[in-house]
């Protein structure tokens, strides 16, 4: 009977001893201390973790999974390996120069806070994503579920500051973007690649979205009303409809003045047409 009770008191441990350290953990490159630069040379998978960055690189046939981890990242991003950041908790301090969020393969950003921020942020750098050519970025919820807000994906800068954020890159080059069911706060959107996807978010603060890329779809997108929110598009076979769009000042602009691009956009909304 004595034996039998040690035996189920070692076990309790042990049980005890096994849940403790599944609550985090990490496969793959891992070699990692708070503050370091993080370099991912194999696939990868961090979750339930709260450590520190200064540059985080993702090689080139290397992958990265972020599950429910909360980091500042003082340093440089570069994603050369698909990249996805679930349900976790970003803070991008960009203190040295030449530091942004460089996207050369996808990153998916799902069901997460990405928050950018300027106090100590280095002159002349890129406030936020800049995507390299043939790059992705998806920024969504987890249950591709509008009428579920709970889960949806948050861009903004810290403290929500006046200062924006942005998605940048080069003209001409061919990159994805796709944003759904996520709220957008002070955005600066510049894109000239293909099939860009703007669906079911809810955009605060001055926003301005300027889109080249061909076969746009602008759907069902709101805005908070006190704030305005400036749209340009320059591409062909374009589709914007169901949108709740309120302006400031009737600030809602949507135009095709680009002399080097034919406007063929289906107007679905009769306040913006």
């Amino acid at each position: 009977m004595l034996n039998a009770k040690y035996l189920f008191l070692t076990l309790s441990f042990a049980l005890c001893f096994l849940t403790i350290n599944a609550e985090a953990g990490c496969n793959g490159s891992c070699s990692v201390s708070n503050g370091d630069d993080w370099t991912i040379t194999e696939d990868t998978h961090m979750w339930d973790e709260e450590i520190n960055f200064k540059d985080l690189t993702v090689d080139i046939g290397a992958t990265l999974k972020l599950e429910n981890v909360q980091t500042n990242i003082t340093g440089h991003v570069d994603i050369s390996g698909n990249t996805e950041w679930i349900d976790s908790e970003i803070i991008f301090l960009g203190e040295t120069t030449g530091s942004n969020i460089t996207v050369n393969k996808k990153l998916e950003i799902i069901s997460s806070n990405v928050s950018f921020n300027y106090t100590n942020y280095a002159a002349g750098n890129v406030r936020g994503f800049y995507l390299a050519e043939n790059s992705k970025l998806i920024i969504k919820d987890s249950d591709n579920n509008p009428s579920t807000p709970g889960d949806r994906s948050i861009i903004k800068t810290l403290n929500n500051t006046w200062i924006s954020w942005y998605i940048n890159n080069n003209r001409d080059f061919e990159n994805t973007i796709n944003i759904e069911n996520s709220e957008l706060i002070r955005p600066i959107i510049y894109n000239w690649g293909s099939n860009p996807l703007v669906k079911n978010n809810t955009f605060s603060g001055t926003g301005w979205i300027r889109l080249h890329g061909d076969n746009l779809i602008f759907e069902n997108n709101t805005n908070n009303p006190s704030d305005s929110l400036y749209i340009y598009y320059y591409g062909d076979n374009g589709v914007i409809k169901n949108n709740t769009l309120l302006g400031n000042s009737g600030s809602i602009n949507l135009g095709c003045n680009n002399p080097d691009y034919q406007c063929d956009i289906n107007w679905w909304n009769e306040n913006y047409k």
